[in-house]
């Protein structure tokens, strides 16, 4: 039986290959800037394109709402 090997993943933009690599991620909400350091992504060394797995844009997400969740707030009317 023969062994199946991944196929070689490759940029979408230029096709050459990609390596697996970590990255620092930028992002900004509203007026709040953000930097996520060491994130793991295959990155394309020709054009410099970065691919990452769901679960860390995903944790990424998360880590964004809950920084910028604005607090509730409960307003009370006292009536007399």
């Amino acid at each position: 039986m023969k062994s199946r090997r991944k196929p070689a993943e490759t940029c979408e933009y230029c096709g050459e290959p990609l390596q697996r690599s970590r990255t620092d991620v930028y992002r900004r909400r509203g007026k709040k800037h953000f930097v996520f350091e060491n994130v793991p992504a295959l990155v394309c060394r020709a054009c410099g394109h970065r691919l990452f797995e769901a679960t860390a844009v995903e944790d990424m997400e998360e880590q964004l709402d809950r920084l910028t969740r604005r607090p509730r707030r409960t307003e009370l009317l006292i009536v007399r």
